[in-house]
């Protein structure tokens, strides 16, 4: 926690560094709450289990309204160490937060400017972009990269409210995914991540991307590749997206409505 304030567990007070112990019998849950973020938990358990983390009425950064936010977290056997985080649209920020497993230097690179900052371990550090800036991280240790979009900028569309999904590792890129976008949005994107000299073989819904429909394009050089980075509207119902050779690439969906927000990562599963 950064604010190390006591956290009270079964009526014991717990502070940073502290080890609490408990047992579940299958299928049961356990919930812990506190006024505090408790960003750089650390859960280890004898058997597999399912760890959720969010906030429940959450108004990040004062803009738009207060949304319920939850992600279900990868092992940290499955997080990798290089990502590339598109943006949001709609004048919608992104908040990404990068969290060490062990303590490491890290670099992020914002419109072709690097940084390169140490973490401790189980730490935590934020950065933004806008809706017209990508970022790309790369670290020696794995990271878990959290992208949070934040509330419109544009008080007239009110477009979007905070919405988290992890982001997916360019390790963790799949050449294959079909899912269902969500009704009840105005808006709809997919965002896709894919090495720059195969942009132009992927297809979604068997149909190769329209200039029209792109919202958002840039290249990023991730380490040695050049990868391609484009928003672009789509609509709501059943979406498949593929290379025509294979290629990996990385998707992640977001939309928005009047003070609403959705986002969640092509891959249901980090592999």
């Amino acid at each position: 926690m950064k604010h190390n304030l006591p956290l009270k567990i079964e009526g014991k007070k717990f502070y940073n560094g502290d080890v609490f112990n408990f047992s579940l019998d299958r299928f049961e849950t356990y919930q812990i709450e506190h006024k505090a973020d408790l960003t750089g938990t650390f859960i280890e358990s004898s058997a597999p289990i399912a760890a959720f983390s969010g906030n429940d009425c959450n108004e990040l950064e004062h803009i738009g309204a207060s949304d319920h936010l939850v992600e279900q977290l990868p092992p940290t056997s499955s997080i990798d160490k290089t990502y590339i985080v598109p943006p949001n649209s709609d004048d919608r920020d992104t908040l990404i937060r990068i969290t060490a497993t062990e303590n490491t230097h890290f670099s992020y690179m914002i419109g072709g400017e690097t940084q390169t900052l140490f973490l401790e371990r189980l730490d935590y550090f934020d950065t933004h972009i806008s809706s017209s800036q990508s970022c790309f991280i790369e670290s020696k240790v794995p990271l878990l990269v959290t992208s949070i979009g934040l509330g419109s900028r544009n008080s007239v569309t009110a477009m979007g409210d905070p919405s988290m999904t992890i982001v997916p590792g360019i390790n963790q890129y799949l050449d294959y995914y079909k899912i269902v976008v969500p009704p009840g949005y105005d808006h709809n994107y997919v965002s896709i991540m894919i090495n720059l000299a195969f942009k132009d073989l992927l297809r979604i819904n068997d149909k190769t991307i329209k200039k029209r429909d792109i919202v958002f394009e840039e290249n990023v050089l991730a380490s040695s590749v050049t990868y391609s980075v484009r928003t672009v509207r789509v609509v709501e119902g059943e979406l498949t997206a593929s290379t025509v050779n294979g290629e990996r690439f990385g998707l992640m969906f977001a939309g928005v409505t009047e003070y609403e927000a959705y986002g969640f990562s092509g891959n249901c599963l980090l592999l």
